[in-house]
């Protein structure tokens, strides 16, 4: 009898790497995902897209982070049908005076006033990593790894999740209704909060029998010494007005 209950219990131990969602484990992700908000670190990302898109548009993500002083710097690369890869860098910086964006114009950088702290890094493939598992709601269900993972020497606690479908528009036609894109996240943080990988899945593609389609990013690099310079504005702030051919 005993080794029939321990054969029991092994299966159900295996049947599942993720404890099941609950309104607790939802509130844990966003504790996790918040939690290196106060914390000294710089942390170096690679963004790729498989699938499809696979090859198309690759990213170098970079978060400085030395309260009350963040930097956050995205080189975003593309690789045209023909000639040379093109890469676009742009910055978005929060310190005790305020928030500015900053870019390269003419050859150089250079920073404005922007007042509205409502994006990560401005590229929306990416910034779902970052902002989604903060907010309370922003998942329809949210499953916690039973097991730690290793990342990059950092020892890692993974969800994995579906956000919450918005509803569809209503027609006033009679044309087809478009489905909406769901997707599955998986997001991994160190126990101090770091974000070390996300992965979002296509679920409309991987269900429709077509090549898997995943938005990957992934932590290269992670030091928990920030130096001045490293949150420092790269360019003068200048007005909009400068900016004008």
């Amino acid at each position: 009898m005993k080794r029939v209950l321990g054969i029991a219990f092994v299966l159900v131990f295996l049947s599942s790497c993720f404890l099941k969602g609950s309104s607790g484990v939802s509130g844990n992700l966003v504790a996790f995902a918040t939690r290196a908000d106060k914390l000294t670190y710089e942390a170096i990302y690679n963004f790729n897209v498989t699938g499809q898109l696979a090859g198309g548009v690759s990213a170098r993500a970079e978060i400085a982070n030395e309260p009350p002083s963040v930097l956050r710097r995205l080189d975003t690369t593309t690789k045209p049908a023909t000639g040379n890869l093109i890469t676009v860098s742009s910055w978005f910086v929060t310190n005790a005076s305020g928030h500015y964006a900053c870019a390269l114009y003419g050859g150089a950088t250079r920073c404005t006033t922007d007042d509205l702290d409502t994006t990560t890094f401005g590229y929306a493939p990416i910034d779902g990593f970052f902002q989604l598992p903060r907010r309370d709601g922003g998942f329809s269900s949210v499953r916690r790894a039973t097991r730690p993972v290793r990342i990059r020497g950092e020892k890692g606690t993974c969800f994995e999740g579906s956000p919450v479908e918005a509803s569809p528009l209503p027609s006033s036609t009679a044309q087809p209704t478009i489905p909406a894109e769901r997707y599955r996240y998986e997001l991994c943080y160190s126990d101090d909060g770091i974000l070390l990988r996300g992965r979002r899945t296509n679920l409309a593609v991987e269900e429709a029998g077509g090549a898997a389609q995943d938005y990957v990013l992934e932590v290269v690099s992670i030091t928990r010494v920030v130096q001045p310079s490293d949150v420092a504005l790269p360019g003068p702030i200048v007005s909009p007005d400068q900016l004008k051919p």
